[in-house]
């Protein structure tokens, strides 16, 4: 079922690619998109406790109403401080373990964008798109492990594989002059295809990144 998903996401991805390409050949007019963001994590697995990050939009508009966007920028997700502990009872060992961290993500991708108010008071721009996510993981789980031969202290990264996810959002824009726009918004990411997390090279579970969004962004036309 994943690999069915990202097939179909790589194609998809290779569309809007395409349009984006031709669209800067035809496009009427191409500004650039500075988003400043509170990202507010609502992974079910709580793994995030809070989120910032900035992306850049290069936006080809073809006609007034459509355009379209190549997009980089980065983010920062501070993990949950996480205390877990279990007891074995058939070789008496007890293991105790304290997470925490962050990871810093890379989103690249490509967005829609649907004007459908702009005038010289203000602009609604909608924005749907997809993001390639390449993860930095600096989350940690620091151990003790005591059993009939002592106790064994350590600690070690928690390595986050890349994922996919989708935008969703909702910008107003107010001009500052006819070149430069300021602009608030707000939106919603969520996971198409999830990294997996490793420790010790074991697959402890996914890792989310879905969150509410919300945005206040520079635009500058040129």
């Amino acid at each position: 079922m994943i690999e069915e998903v990202e097939s179909s996401m790589k194609k998809i991805f290779t569309i809007i690619v395409i349009v984006f390409l031709t669209s800067v050949a035809h496009a009427q007019s191409s500004e650039v998109r500075f988003l400043l963001s509170s990202l507010i994590p609502q992974s079910p697995d709580d793994n995030w406790e809070s989120a910032y990050g900035l992306d850049i939009e290069l936006v080809n508009w073809s006609s007034p109403a459509v355009g379209f966007a190549a997009v980089v920028g980065v983010s920062q997700w501070n993990a949950r401080e996480v205390e877990l502990a279990d007891y074995y009872s058939d070789s008496g060992t007890s293991v105790a373990a304290t997470i925490n961290g962050d990871a810093s993500v890379f989103p690249v991708g490509l967005s829609i964008l649907l004007r459908p108010i702009f005038s010289h008071a203000a602009e609604v721009t909608m924005e749907a798109g997809a993001r390639y996510a390449m993860v930095n993981s600096d989350v940690s789980a620091r151990y003790e492990i005591r059993d009939a031969s002592g106790t064994t202290h350590g600690e070690d990264l928690i390595d986050i594989e890349d994922g996919f996810y989708g935008l969703l959002a909702l910008d107003m824009a107010f001009p500052l002059s006819p070149y430069a726009k300021i602009s608030l918004g707000a939106g919603y990411q969520f996971d198409i295809s999830s990294g997996s997390a490793h420790f010790n090279d074991t697959d402890i579970g996914d890792s989310k990144f879905q969150a509410s969004i919300v945005r206040i962004g520079f635009n500058a036309k040129f």
